[in-house]
Parts: C-alpha cells; sequence; structure tokens
C-alpha cells in the first residue's frame, strides 16, 4: 500500500534513478577532451590535451581519433595536433533558441541546492511581476511560495532589480513608493540607496521589510537595455546567510540572468 502523495512518490522515484544511474565513462572523457581543446584555443598535442583533461593518454588518442572521423576534432597529422573541427560549430548551429525563462529555469534548482534556499522565477510586466516558477532546496524545513502570486513591479528585492534595470526616475519611483506595502516598513530614502545599489551589483537585496524574518536576494534578466522580462530571485531566513553570503548567492543570479540574456540574444556561443 503507497501512503505518499504523488508528488511524493515521484521525488522518490526521481531520487531512486539518481541513484542508480552510473555516467558512461567514454562520453565523459570525450567531453572534457573537447573541453580541453577549447579552452586551450590553439591547437595542441595528443600529451597536451590528455594531461589538461585528465585522461589517459591511450584512451584520450582512442577518442580523438573517433572524434576526428566525424569531424568533431582535426587531426593535423604532420604537426601531430588536434583542434576542435567545424562539426563542432554545424552543431551549435543546430542549438535552438532559448528565452530568457527557459535559461534560468535550468539554473534555478543549482543555485536552490548550493545555498539551501527558494529560488523563483518571475515573469515582468508593466506594472506586475508574476511568480511563474520556484525550486526548493531539498531539506525537511524549507521555504515556499505559491505559483500565480503577483506583485507590484518595483516591491522587494524583485522590485529594486527592476527598478535598477529600468533606470527610474527618482520622482516617478517616490510617487509610486507610497503603493507599495511592507511587512517590516522601509524609508524611501533607504529604498532609493538600495535601488542605487541594485544597479551598481547587478542584483538586489531586501533584508526583511518585504517579510519579516525573511531575506530576499534577485537579478533580472533583460531583452534590451532597460527592458528587463524575467527575474529570478532566492529566499532564505533571516540570519542563516552572512553578509558574504549573501554576496556570493546575488553573483550566482546576476550570472544566471546574464547567461540567459546571452543564450536568448543568440550570443552565447
Amino acid at each position: 500500500m503507497n501512503d505518499g502523495t504523488p508528488r511524493q512518490d515521484e521525488e522518490a522515484a526521481a531520487r531512486k534513478e539518481d541513484a542508480d544511474f552510473h555516467p558512461v565513462p567514454a562520453v565523459g572523457n570525450s567531453v572534457r577532451l573537447m573541453r580541453a581543446l577549447a579552452a586551450g584555443r590553439e591547437p595542441m598535442t595528443l600529451t597536451e590535451v590528455a594531461r589538461s583533461a585528465a585522461v589517459p593518454m591511450a584512451t584520450a588518442l582512442k577518442i580523438l581519433r573517433t572524434l576526428a572521423m566525424e569531424g568533431l576534432v582535426l587531426h593535423r597529422a604532420a604537426e601531430k595536433t588536434y583542434q576542435l573541427g567545424a562539426g563542432i560549430v554545424q552543431l551549435a548551429r543546430a542549438v535552438p533558441a532559448l528565452d530568457a525563462d527557459a535559461m534560468l529555469r535550468e539554473r534555478m534548482t543549482g543555485i536552490a541546492t548550493r545555498f539551501d534556499c527558494l529560488t523563483a522565477l518571475w515573469q515582468i510586466t508593466r506594472t506586475r511581476v508574476i511568480l511563474r516558477e520556484r525550486a526548493l532546496a531539498d531539506r525537511p524545513l524549507r521555504l515556499d511560495m505559491q505559483v500565480t502570486q503577483r506583485m507590484p513591479v518595483y516591491l522587494g528585492a524583485v522590485g529594486r532589480a527592476v527598478a535598477a534595470a529600468r533606470a527610474v526616475p527618482r520622482a516617478s519611483l517616490e510617487a509610486k513608493f507610497d503603493e507599495l506595502r511592507w511587512e517590516v516598513p522601509i524609508p524611501f530614502e533607504r529604498y532609493w540607496a538600495e535601488v542605487a545599489e541594485a544597479g551598481r551589483r547587478g542584483y538586489a537585496v531586501d533584508a526583511g521589510h518585504l517579510y519579516k524574518g525573511v531575506h530576499a536576494v534577485a537579478s533580472v534578466a533583460a531583452e534590451a537595455p532597460g527592458e528587463p522580462v524575467a527575474a529570478i530571485s532566492a529566499i532564505a531566513l533571516s540570519g542563516t546567510m552572512d553578509a558574504d553570503r549573501l554576496a556570493e548567492l546575488g553573483t550566482a543570479l546576476r550570472e544566471a540572468c546574464r547567461a540567459a540574456e546571452q543564450g536568448a540574444n543568440g550570443t552565447g556561443h
């Protein structure tokens, strides 16, 4: 008899599948060799690429010869060197364009796990931000949010990041500030200073003002300068992260958003 909920059953099945999974060594070695060639930029000898990729010489030789037959690696026999081949470019061109939302989704769970927090993906409209998805850290006690939650666009950490990305004039932002509701009130002067700080750092922090006892960090991905379309935020209980850890989290969110922008604009290849 199964007493678990469907979600619990799915999570248990996923954990069992992960536990039973064993990576294919040849595939892992192939990827490491190609990454070593990419990092080297110049043609490399067998010894150089094998050492860089930490792959045994005999194994590296067999893999590189196979990749050369498939056009993914170029072997210059006269110089006894290897480099990435034109086949890599052809594969890269076949990768479908991803929107910012899709690319941020790929990173949410990793950030939630790495920083032991809740991450949330937001759609940004002219006046609201809408929660589209969230990822939870795998722990017994954790925060959660209701998907489809909506907030005023300039509220919280996400709101500060949006205001900074849009470069909203002070007078315009101050006129909207009275409409924002905080569990722990914040003076406009401090809010304005934190918007400016978000512009400099590429991420914003709400230190327990939107929700008492909760810290939030957020960054935004833009379609074009001044036009943020998506945001990713991370939420944790106050006191669970020191200033350095919050800064590290903010940097991770900012980098995720920059990668999403580059991928969505086709500049990531």
